[in-house]
Order: C-alpha cells, then structure tokens, then sequence
C-alpha cells in the first residue's frame, strides 16, 4: 500500500589531583599493597612457584614498572595516559557495538488517522500491519513504526529526525496544510498526537544509506553537501 503524499522529498580517564603525603612513608612491610587502593599490588614475578625463572619471566619493562611506582597521583597520571591510548576496539571488546537504528516508535490515538495525517506530507510505502494497534511505514533498511495508545504529554525537547530527499517540499506541503513551522532553518513541527519531529535533508547530514537500498526505494541520485563530505572525510568515510 502506497502513501504518494507530497515528493519529501566516547569516556574521558579522570585524573585525580590527591596529596602525596606517603610520599617518604616507609615501604610496607610484605605482602605488599598499593598505597592507592590498599589491595595488593602489582609483582615483577610472572611465574608461579617452583616455576622455571628465567630473564624473560623476572624482568618488566621499565615503561611498565613506572606505571606502579612513584606516588599515586603520579601512577594515575600514567594509568590515564595508557587507556587513553589503547584503541577503543580493545577496551570495547566485550560490549556489542552500537551501529544504527532499526526502526523508532511512535504513539498515536489512532492509527489509520495517523497515516492519512503523515501521507499528506511524505511520500512512504505500508511495510505491514498488527491489526488496528500498529503500522509498520516502510524507509528502505529502516521502518517507522506507528503505535496506538498514547499517553504521555506533548514532546518538548525530544524528538525524532526524519530523513527525506527534498526538506523544502515538506515544509511547503506542512505550511500549506495549516501546521505551525518555521518559514526557513530548521525544520520542526508537532503532530496531532505530541510527537515532536525535526526534518533533515539527506543531503545535507552524514546519514548515508547503501546505493543498493536507495535505488530500491527510487529516489534518484542524491548527491552529498560539500558540508557533509568532509564529515564523513573526517571519520575517514568516504562519501558517495
């Protein structure tokens, strides 16, 4: 079912200043701790008792016995420094990556009146439905998701970024059909419901759907601002 509408077109280490009064504090006595966290501290012995002991296995680089000696302040220092150098991938290891968004929700009274309001302004295709309660607005890789029942207050602050291949159509088609935005800038209006939605246009941002998906979804060659070039460039993305 198609809705022509109108053509729409990282953490920072912190470092911690503290005294150092224990800084000619006689060493303690075994089993060592750290005079920072007061557990035990860090041994040059890499190998277990009874172990063959051999140069490799007694010996730690200087780079990395100056990390465990010297006043606490000055370790902090050194622990920063090193995170702060080791490579996001590696600290992030055990944690899923964050890549994108699959689909938004938004509620709505109803939701056949939903479509009709929203098929007035953008041009969309129905990827499905769950019966009265919810419909599914198909964008390519992406859906929006159009959910009855709402209950909360009208958004302020918050809101959801549209994408569309011509912001300017938009803002003429919501002008036109009565809904209170901006004559230039930024694109901003509420819809009948409270959902606040802010328009951008392809062009103009560094979202960058895959070629394949946009000639799937017909909407002809959409050339990258020179603005949003040199995002991606940045982020050593290279842009179509």
């Amino acid at each position: 079912m198609r809705f022509p509408g109108t053509r729409a077109a990282t953490i920072a280490p912190t470092v911690v200043n503290d005294s150092d009064s224990n800084r000619n504090a006689a060493p303690p006595t075994p089993p060592k701790t750290s005079s920072c966290t007061g557990r035990p501290g860090p041994s040059t012995r890499s190998t277990a008792p009874g172990s063959p002991i051999t140069a490799e296995s007694t010996q730690m680089s200087a780079a990395a016995r100056r990390l465990f000696t010297g006043p606490c302040s000055q370790r902090r220092v050194r622990a920063a420094t090193v995170l702060a150098l080791i490579p996001h991938a590696v600290l992030s290891s055990a944690v899923a990556r964050l890549l994108g968004i699959n689909h938004v929700a938004l509620e709505v009274d109803d939701v056949d009146a939903a479509l009709d309001w929203y098929g007035r302004f953008f041009g969309f295709d129905l990827r499905g439905r769950a019966g009265g309660r919810m419909a599914f607005v198909d964008m390519g890789d992406q859906f929006l998701a159009l959910s009855a029942g709402r209950s909360q207050e009208a958004d302020e602050s918050r809101h959801v970024g549209f994408v569309v291949d011509d912001k300017e159509a938009v803002r003429a088609a919501l002008l036109e059909g009565g809904v209170s935005v901006r004559p230039s800038g930024s694109l901003d209006f509420v819809d009948p419901w409270g959902n606040h939605i802010q328009v951008v246009d392809y062009r103009d941002i560094q979202f960058t759907k895959a070629p394949e998906v946009l000639d799937a979804m017909d909407v002809g060659e959409l050339p990258k601002s020179e603005a949003a070039r040199e995002e991606l460039r940045r982020k050593g993305i290279s842009s179509p």
